[in-house]
């Protein structure tokens, strides 16, 4: 469970993550 919220966790950030290196590259 605790692993579940992790994963979730890592994705969000992932997602983020890409949406300021795409941001920055514009």
């Amino acid at each position: 469970m605790v692993e579940n919220l992790m994963v979730k966790a890592q994705l969000a950030h992932d997602e983020v993550d890409e949406s300021l290196t795409w941001a920055i590259s514009l």
